[in-house]
């Protein structure tokens, strides 16, 4: 409703931004202290529990970070666990490219092969824009940084693939076999926006003609930085960091209902950027901030979002909170 200077402006309307039973959390982590081969021994644990079945159905995403060399390194161990996955384990002559971790066992591939099953679909995502590293601002938002760590894992797919061909089909090219994603920050200004696209159609640009970007997904966003929560002290009523953390002030990543309104914008002005670009229009979204019921999930869908991720609706409400967000019980 428009109105001029004299009159009174309207009055604000709620909006149903959140769920009734909405949270919001913080937190002062930092990055994983286990390393890559303690995921991927998971992953096998997973296909050892259900061969075959939904876990090959499903796409496994596997988030890394780090400088831009031991980023381009964990591609290339992924990529090799992914060309494993289907083939038969050490000791039969055809060693998998990553022992001892052995993903099937021989009856299970014996299984698996009779079936006509696939194995699973490894993605993984570089986490470009944890805000709990001191010293060490998300490189997302710098077009410059963003490019140092996708052309580090160019020449690594170079080389691989290089060193790879003469045993690799093109069907089992490594280029191909895992997909990359870029985990971004909570944008909060158009031109963080645009140092994202700039970034990623000038890696494209250095590819063959026709080619797309490489970078097949986006997760839209992560926790929101510089957020402090305060404890009072009830015998001297002075303020105290709620949280430890690294940094010891207390100050982390906001997440959770609060910042729904953000990850919706961050989402829809994604999808619109990247959509006005031919080289860039392939890229899904998956959209993560503040969801925890059926009409979350469908705001997020609706702005974008091909996958919703749940970050602190899992953690207070546990695994079933899938369900009953589909369901719409959440």
């Amino acid at each position: 409703m428009a109105h001029s200077r004299d009159s009174e402006p309207p009055a604000p309307e709620a909006l149903p931004v959140a769920a009734a039973n909405s949270v919001t959390s913080l937190n002062t982590y930092g990055y994983s202290p286990y390393p890559l081969s303690y995921y991927l021994q998971a992953v096998s644990e997973m296909i050892n529990r259900d061969p075959g079945g939904g876990t090959a159905r499903k796409p496994i995403i596997i988030s890394v970070t780090g400088i831009p060399e031991e980023i381009a390194e964990a591609w290339a161990i992924i990529s090799r666990y992914q060309a494993g996955l289907g083939k038969p384990p050490a000791g039969t002559g055809k060693e998998n490219p990553l022992t001892p971790i052995h993903p099937l066992s021989n009856t299970q591939q014996q299984q698996r092969q009779e079936e006509h099953r696939v194995p699973p679909r490894l993605l993984m995502e570089i986490n470009l824009s944890c805000p709990n590293i001191a010293g060490y601002p998300p490189p997302a938002y710098s077009k410059s940084e963003l490019l140092r760590h996708l052309t580090a894992l160019a020449g690594k797919a170079a080389t691989t693939n290089s060193s790879d061909s003469s045993s690799s089909t093109g069907s089992e090219n490594l280029n191909t076999r895992v997909e990359i994603g870029i985990k971004t920050p909570p944008y909060t200004h158009q031109p963080q926006f645009d140092e994202l696209v700039a970034a990623l159609l000038e890696y494209t640009a250095f590819l063959p003609q026709k080619q797309s970007c490489p970078v097949t997904f986006i997760t839209a966003t992560n926790t929101l930085g510089s957020s402090l929560l305060l404890t009072q002290d009830a015998s001297t009523g002075s303020y105290r960091p709620t949280l430890a953390g690294s940094c010891g002030s207390g100050i982390g990543g906001l997440a959770g209902s609060a910042i729904h309104p953000l990850a919706l914008g961050n989402v829809a002005t994604l999808r619109r950027m990247l959509d006005q670009h031919e080289s860039l229009k392939r890229i899904e979204i998956i959209g993560v901030g503040g969801v925890s019921d059926r009409a979350g999930f469908e705001r997020m869908k609706n702005v974008g979002a091909s996958a919703v991720g749940v970050g602190t609706a899992l953690g207070t409400g546990g695994v079933g909170v899938f369900e009953r967000i589909l369901e719409g019980d959440g």
